[in-house]
C-alpha cells in the first residue's frame, strides 16, 4: 500500500507532500492544478515496479521508467514534464510497503533519467489508470454491467 508521496516540480505541481495515504483518497482542485499528472505520475510508478524483474523482460527500471512516463504523458522529451520555469529538477518518490521508490531528472533529460532508486520488491500485481474523461465515457457501459450483474441495484 502506498503510505507516502512526495513530489516536486512535475507539471503543474510545484510541490506536493502527502503523508498518509490511506486506502481510499478523494483528490479534488480547480482545473490545471494537477489531478491528472498526479494520477499519471502514480500510474507510471507502479507500472514501472510492476514490469521490474517480470518475465524475460531485460529493461532496467530506468529503462521501464522512461518508457511509461514516455507513453503516459507524451511530451517530446521527458525534460517538458518538469514545471516550466522551475530552477530545480522533478523528483518523485513514493513509499509503498514500507520501502521507496524515487527519481529525479532535469528540463533537458530526452529519454535517460538521471536518478532512480528503487528498493520496492517487485510486484506481480497489475494497476489501471483511467483517466476522467474515458470514464465519463464508458458511464452508460458500467451501468448497464451493473444492472446486468445485479439487476436489484439502481442508482
Amino acid at each position: 500500500m502506498i503510505t507516502n508521496l512526495t513530489i516536486k516540480n512535475f507539471g503543474p505541481i510545484g510541490g506536493l507532500e502527502w503523508n498518509d495515504v490511506s486506502n481510499i483518497n478523494l483528490i479534488i482542485g480547480r482545473n490545471g492544478a494537477g489531478k491528472s499528472f498526479l494520477l499519471k505520475a502514480l500510474y507510471s510508478a507502479m507500472r514501472t515496479l510492476e514490469e521490474y524483474r517480470r518475465g524475460n523482460d531485460p529493461r532496467t527500471a530506468t529503462e521501464i521508467l522512461a518508457d511509461k512516463l514516455y507513453w503516459t504523458f507524451q511530451p517530446d522529451k521527458l525534460g517538458e514534464l518538469v514545471t516550466k520555469g522551475a530552477d530545480a529538477a522533478l523528483s518523485f518518490k513514493v513509499r509503498l510497503d514500507g520501502n521507496d521508490f524515487s527519481y529525479a531528472f532535469g528540463k533537458d533529460t530526452t529519454r535517460k533519467i538521471a536518478f532512480l532508486e528503487n528498493l520496492v520488491t517487485p510486484r506481480s500485481s497489475n494497476s489501471i489508470f483511467l483517466p476522467a474523461k474515458e470514464v465519463l465515457s464508458l458511464h452508460k457501459i458500467i451501468l448497464r454491467s451493473r444492472d446486468i450483474d445485479n439487476p436489484s441495484c439502481h442508482l
